[in-house]
């Protein structure tokens, strides 16, 4: 087993998808064309064969002995602001061969994840992707991913620490810039909670900013953001109804009433709002689910379910899931509920037996 330390591109989606936010604002491959293809390291929902398909700049060389190795790859950005960041790592990952990235391109090319790609791109508006061939062009004939993962070995860091000398084996961080030459590590990093870093998960916190607004805002997107957003729900919904039927829950329903998912199991009835948290951290999902799962609860004239739940396409952070523990204490009891792959995570904030289900988060 191998430590790496591997730069990527920024990305203020914690790496579920390309944002576009870096085009024009720096010279590199992200700033001339507007994305980089690690922007999908840390989608535990886009996956081919049961893995997550990720990407590294670097590749050891075929047949030699780190190649064949497994690996923990730890990665870092630099915020604009902020500087050099620890964003997130995989366990257990192993780089592809020539053959499988030819194999695994093939698959790609047919599957329903590149149209999901594509509209994610279009999506971004960028002159330099302006139609569906220059946007399958730019995805199969730079076909870059190089890493396969168990997506319950992805992990995203929140919130995410400066980077420091503990974490690079006392090698000076500002040294730290090139994309093509990872640092190896005789020791995973230590990584603390730590105090929050203004700036952090998504956010800015100086006064005045555009980015303040949306603490106040509802969030909109164009139609083709909602063109993804209804895809990555589709997919969330018959991943988690598949979920709730294999553990013997009865009377899975979608999209009834309203109400995204409903089930019965162990004698109680459930109800669950599901949310794609796309471009924006899982707190601003949760705000809008606790106020529907709310108006299903208590508004004149809706029968509700004995137990309510939130169900993200991204684990939520230690925050949100200490809010909804909060909201225990104040006699609103919603479980939480999140995917990686087909594996489903609960924080187990409440006594729900389908919560005891779910695998829970380490």
């Amino acid at each position: 087993m191998t430590v790496m330390l591997q730069r990527i591109c920024w990305n203020s989606n914690e790496w579920r998808g390309p944002t576009g936010d870096r085009f024009g604002k720096e010279d590199s491959y992200v700033g001339k064309n507007g994305f980089g293809h690690e922007e999908w390291n840390f989608n535990t929902n886009d996956l081919i064969d049961g893995k997550v398909l990720g990407y590294s700049y670097y590749t050891p060389n075929e047949g030699t002995p780190q190649f064949k190795s497994r690996h923990d790859i730890y990665f870092f950005a630099i915020e604009p602001k902020e500087g050099r960041q620890l964003v997130g790592f995989y366990k257990n990952a192993r780089f592809l061969s020539g053959k499988e990235r030819s194999n695994l391109k093939r698959k790609f090319q047919t599957s329903e994840l590149l149209e999901k790609r594509v509209d994610e791109l279009l999506s971004l508006d960028l002159p330099t992707i302006a139609a569906s061939k220059r946007a399958k062009e730019y995805l199969l004939n730079q076909f870059s991913i190089n890493i396969e993962v168990a997506p319950e070995d992805v992990h995203v860091i929140v919130p995410r620490p400066l980077l420091t000398r503990a974490h690079t084996g006392g090698r000076d961080t500002k040294r730290l810039s090139r994309y093509t030459k990872p640092v190896f590590l005789s020791a995973v990093p230590i990584i603390g909670r730590g105090k929050q870093q203004p700036g952090q998960r998504g956010e800015k916190k100086r006064a005045g900013t555009e980015d303040d607004l949306l603490e106040d805002e509802y969030l909109r997107f164009t139609k083709a953001q909602r063109k993804v957003i209804r895809r990555v729900h589709n997919q969330l919904s018959n991943r988690f109804r598949a979920w709730l039927k294999s553990i013997g829950a009865t009377k899975v329903r979608g999209e009834a009433s309203s109400v995204d998912v409903n089930c019965g199991f162990d004698g109680a009835t459930y109800l669950f709002e599901l949310k794609v948290c796309f471009q924006q951290n899982a707190r601003h999902a949760l705000r809008e689910a606790i106020g529907q799962l709310l108006e299903y609860r208590y508004y004149p004239g809706r029968s509700s379910a004995d137990h309510l739940g939130i169900v993200l396409d991204a684990e939520p952070s230690e925050d949100d899931r200490a809010w909804l523990a909060m909201l225990k204490t104040a006699s609103i009891v919603i479980e939480l509920y999140w995917l990686k792959g087909d594996s489903v995570f609960s924080a187990r904030v409440t006594g729900q037996s389908l919560a005891a289900m779910a695998s829970q988060a380490t």
